[in-house]
């Protein structure tokens, strides 16, 4: 905390709100002390407390590149310009549909820098994607050792070359990295949490550079990356190229309505059990915690224990998740914790209450991602069910269908 043009200034989050700073009596320095309530969240830092900075050099270690799979054209296309982008330490945004393989895209840019002796961050909103990530970069670099940083993640302390991180684990670094890769630069709580945005930014040494990946880039970052004349670079269609699935509206009513009225849960639960005859499974995004608790109470009574609910207080999230994955689970409801960064073969899709507000056009895009993701699927389904179209539902057919539209028109699907 210090002051400047007689305002106070907090060093660690970047805040100059005056409005967010508080006087007490402190009982360290037995005077009044002012701190910080932008980043409270983080352990209190007052006008009296010494913000420690760690200048240690980091151990660069052998690097080896392990990953062996097949890029596509377009996919190596997008992973050139993405090392040059790194040499050269410039700012840039990959737009690619979901799906499209933006983790392995990033590798040679990744193996340029750690061969340079650069110091790298991958930072992405979400604990669940880090956790979804850390196996793919580990085996993609063996001997290059991996810092993963999220709340309570058994790593600690550990330091490394190559940092795997919550945007919130960003405020323990301070002109750190050559390079920050944000991922889901769109996604909550990154989007309205403007102090996240400070700690990217803070941790940054000052040559450094950013690389933005989104499936789903908003106007405003848009507008930003065209005034400030940083490249970006869109690929609108999948390796695999088959079109992207749009999904279809269901104007069934609410999901109460459906589990109230006997003829609409049977057509549901019809609907749910063809998929699981034909060996598929099946996501059921959800509102609200609420809302996934009323409905696999009715789900459980049909499906039993096919089925199950996962949310962001659910400490077994991940393991309920693998179970999906290896199909001892048929079908798993969920709220929009999952909506990014997860792969499940074979997966079909299911929004109920598609109209509510949490659902904006950026998220119904992302949840319909999570379908035909792999090359041996060759088909899938995305459902929105509410009582009425919303702007956001139609704004998210439209930004699948213009994606298609110009994947097709480039030669990138069939």
């Amino acid at each position: 905390m210090q002051m400047l043009n007689s305002q106070y200034y907090c060093r660690r989050c970047g805040n100059y709100e005056q409005r967010l700073f508080y006087r007490y009596f402190c009982e360290k320095c037995q005077q009044h002390c002012w701190y910080c309530r932008s980043c409270v969240n983080f352990g209190i830092v007052t006008t009296c407390t010494h913000i420690v900075v760690d200048t240690q050099e980091f151990s660069l270690d052998s690097v080896v590149y392990a990953w062996n799979g097949q890029l596509s054209c377009a996919q190596a296309e997008a992973s050139r310009m993405i090392r040059e982008w790194i040499c050269q330490q410039k700012t840039g945004m990959v737009y690619a549909v979901c799906g499209a393989g933006k983790t392995e895209m990033m590798f040679e840019g990744i193996y340029a820098a750690l061969e340079a002796g650069k110091r790298i961050c991958w930072a992405t909103p979400r604990t669940d994607v880090v956790k979804e990530l850390q196996p793919r970069l580990q085996q993609a670099f063996p001997q290059t050792k991996l810092a993963s940083h999220y709340q309570n993640s058994p790593d600690g302390q550990l330091d490394a070359q190559l940092v795997l991180a919550t945007t919130h684990q960003l405020v323990r670094y301070y002109q750190a990295f050559d390079c920050i890769i944000i991922d889901e630069v769109d996604a909550f709580p990154y989007t309205v949490d403007t102090k996240l945005a400070r700690f990217a930014e803070r941790a940054l040494n000052e040559q450094g550079h950013f690389i933005y990946l989104t499936a789903t880039p908003s106007q405003q970052l848009r507008r930003k990356f065209q005034e400030n004349q940083y490249e970006i670079w869109q690929l609108p269609g999948r390796y695999h190229r088959r079109a992207l699935p749009v999904p279809k509206y269901c104007l069934w009513g609410t999901s109460r309505k459906i589990i109230t009225t006997r003829f609409l849960r049977k057509k549901l639960f019809r609907h749910l059990q063809t998929l699981i005859e034909n060996d598929r499974v099946v996501m059921i995004f959800v509102p609200t915690i609420h809302c996934g608790e009323v409905f696999i109470g009715a789900l459980s009574t049909e499906f039993g224990s096919q089925c199950d609910f996962v949310h962001s207080q659910d400490p077994d999230r991940q393991e309920k998740v693998q179970k999906l994955r290896e199909r001892t689970l048929k079908i798993l409801v969920t709220t929009t914790i999952l909506e990014r960064g997860v792969t499940i073969n074979w997966c079909e899709v299911v929004v109920l209450d598609a109209d509510h507000e949490v659902f904006d056009w950026s998220a119904l895009v992302q949840i319909s991602g999570r379908v035909d993701r792999k090359n041996s699927d060759q088909y899938a389904s995305i459902l929105f069910i509410g009582e009425a179209k919303t702007r956001a539902m139609m704004v998210a057919i439209k930004e699948i269908q213009a994606c298609n539209k110009l994947a097709k028109k480039r030669g990138l699907i069939e």
